[in-house]
């Protein structure tokens, strides 16, 4: 649970405003349904529902709510936090029934080595109710008080009964003191399962133990409020009159394995009416809109369509330069189109700056619409898109325990992405940022030499200078891939392999420092920093 630092407030965790519809908005709180669990329940009007991160290995959380702005968050004498709602549920086995045993379908050595020790984790987390999970097995146990365990409360209304629980887990703040969170919770018990909702409150006041009147109003207010559907709820449809489209959505998801991912993907958002999806060729793609705002959802399927089909032609050139071979990775990727900037940093934890990024762990690649302009709109984001599915073809490519350098898989992606197609013709725009950026370091002579940064680890290379970083092995590949044609006989036919010597190396040794030894072979590093200076301050336009 991070601290929010009120100089910067950059840390916004996870993503999307979203989820089911409000049946009910009455001062403070709103009502939200879950579908899958077949219950409503109230949630603050300051909290937003935040889509399960692709991968997520807590095998009991269903549902997670955080601050939507900065503003409502809980500020007080040990800074600025968060605060939480999460939702749980432990599923009851028949009598008889066993514990379904963990299994590693398929794929290569290094990734049923992955399944395996997320199927560790999973059984690590994995607890048969309610009380064992908040008592031994959850992961955020950290010095446990309680203060109340399972007082059962009888029915109120359509409350059904539950058990009561309040307790604490203390941690180090950044100011030296002990941070509290206060934790409430309500435990139902249903015929299939067990369904928990906990209220998370940080104490943000040196000399109290429990948080504020108010605070504490909120615990009991949205643990204590679950109602189960009724008869005829039950008995509805969820049609929405979309069905006949599910065909065409699901049009290139035509074999096994597609179907699988895509299923995946589906049950990401399926409780959430304001999250839609479709197939392309290479890409499953998941989009978003305001809740608030579903005339929205026409333009937002229309931007996240423009940007997979400018993705899917991209692969035109990954091909061109890196074309399949045998042992290539199978990969069904996921495109998540968030809403906009602050959904995006509230999914992936990131700060401002960041316009997408992709995860080799789950195959997803992230950007959002950027209609505020945050970042020069859909330029930067098209560009961002771009550059991040070069990272996705990429791990395909070089498969899974490749660990590509950074000069050349950071630099590789922002030459991709300075390329746009139009009228069926590519074009290529050197990228302004990066050029003023790596011609500054050489005027001032504050550059690293290219002996050194090419076999430089990515701790070195995501440094403080990280953004100087992307700019000299954006600059190296532009010369690499461009200096051929535009200096013809001026280009040493020994920078000309440069490239390729390291892409056939990484495919066989899958060794970082082989693979380098091997492209620079027999390269004089004077000379090649030299050319490569000129090149950027004449070339590079």
């Amino acid at each position: 649970m991070p601290r929010i630092s009120l100089a910067s407030l950059c840390i916004l965790l996870l993503t999307h405003t979203l989820l089911v519809p409000a049946l009910l908005a009455q001062g403070e709180y709103r009502y939200e349904r879950d579908e899958d669990l077949k219950i409503r329940f109230k949630v603050h009007k300051k909290l937003s529902a935040t889509p399960l991160k692709l991968g997520e290995v807590n095998p009991h959380l269903r549902r997670k709510y955080e601050p939507k702005d900065p503003g409502d968050y809980i500020f007080g004498q040990l800074g600025t936090y968060e605060w939480y709602v999460n939702i749980y549920e432990f599923p009851k086995r028949a009598a008889g029934e066993t514990k379904p045993e963990a299994t590693t379908e398929g794929g290569t050595t290094t990734e049923g080595a992955k399944e395996a020790i997320k199927s560790l984790l999973l059984d690590k987390l994995s607890a048969a109710n309610w009380q064992a999970f908040v008592t031994e097995k959850d992961d955020s146990i950290k010095n446990r008080q309680f203060i109340l365990k399972g007082q059962s409360i009888k029915q109120r209304g359509k409350v059904p009964a539950h058990t009561w629980w309040e307790y604490s887990d203390t941690t180090p703040a950044s100011t030296g003191k002990d941070l509290i969170w206060y934790k409430g919770a309500a435990a139902y018990d249903f015929p299939k399962s067990e369904v928990v909702i906990v209220v998370n409150i940080p104490i943000n006041d040196t000399k109290s133990t429990k948080p504020d009147a108010k605070y504490l109003k909120w615990i009991h207010d949205i643990c204590e409020s679950l109602e189960p559907f009724s008869e005829s709820e039950l008995a509805a449809t969820n049609d929405d009159g979309e069905s006949a489209d599910v065909a065409a959505k699901e049009k290139f998801a035509d074999t096994p394995q597609k179907k699988a991912e895509l299923e995946k993907a589906k049950n990401n958002i399926q409780s959430f009416d304001n999250w839609d999806y479709f197939t392309t060729k290479n890409y499953i793609v998941l989009f978003g809109w305001d809740r608030e705002k579903k005339d929205m959802r026409k333009e937002n399927l229309k931007f996240s369509r423009g940007l997979v089909n400018s993705l899917e032609q991209m692969r035109e050139l990954y091909l061109k330069d890196y074309p399949p071979h045998e042992n290539m990775l199978s990969m069904y990727s996921v495109l998540r189109v968030c809403d906009n900037a602050e959904e995006f940093m509230r999914y992936g934890s990131t700060s401002w700056g960041v316009v997408g990024w992709f995860s080799p762990a789950t195959k997803e690649l992230v950007v959002f619409d950027d209609k505020q302009r945050y970042y020069g709109g859909d330029k930067d984001v098209y560009a961002t898109t771009m550059h991040e599915g070069w990272h996705q073809y990429g791990h395909s490519y070089f498969g899974e325990s490749a660990e590509l350098h950074r000069w050349f898989d950071e630099g590789s992606g922002d030459f991709y992405g300075s390329n746009t197609k139009a009228g069926g013709k590519w074009s290529y725009k050197v990228d302004k940022g990066r050029k003023t950026s790596i011609a500054s370091q050489i005027a001032r002579k504050n550059y690293i030499p290219l002996r050194e940064i090419v076999g430089w680890s990515k701790d070195k290379f995501y440094g403080p200078r990280a953004p100087d970083h992307y700019a000299e092995g954006y600059s190296l590949v532009d010369f690499f891939r461009r200096g051929p044609d535009v200096l013809g006989k001026k280009f040493d036919p020994a920078w000309g392999k440069v490239l390729e010597t390291y892409r056939l190396s990484m495919l066989e040794t899958k060794n970082q420092k082989t693979a380098v030894e091997k492209a620079f072979e027999g390269v004089d590093f004077d000379k090649l920093e030299a050319a490569w200076m000129d090149w950027v301050k004449t070339n590079m336009k």
